[in-house]
């Protein structure tokens, strides 16, 4: 009986002490470099990166291509960051 109740206690005890260890590691979990997400159009753009230069039956095939993008949702980039660095800061 003795023991359990000193079992218990010492669980009790721990328990704080792990959580707080494990949300120190969810920031190391996160990449360390990644592009910052944005709105934008995601078929324009498709469209913008496509090159003058590409020959004209394979400039009409990727921008057939750029037409099963959606005309809005999100992009990443080109602002880059630091993830890991961010959670830190918010802690």
């Amino acid at each position: 009986m003795v023991t359990r109740f000193g079992l218990i206690f010492a669980v009790l005890l721990l328990a704080p002490t792990a959580a707080s260890a494990r949300n120190g590691n969810e920031c190391s979990k996160l990449p360390a470099s990644a592009l910052r997400p944005r709105p934008c159009n995601p078929q324009a753009e498709c469209l913008r990166l496509i090159s003058k230069n590409v020959p004209e039956k394979e400039r009409a095939a990727r921008q057939r291509d750029c037409q099963n993008q959606p005309t809005s949702g999100t992009c990443y980039g080109p602002e880059a960051y630091n993830p890991q660095e961010e959670c830190k800061k918010k802690r």
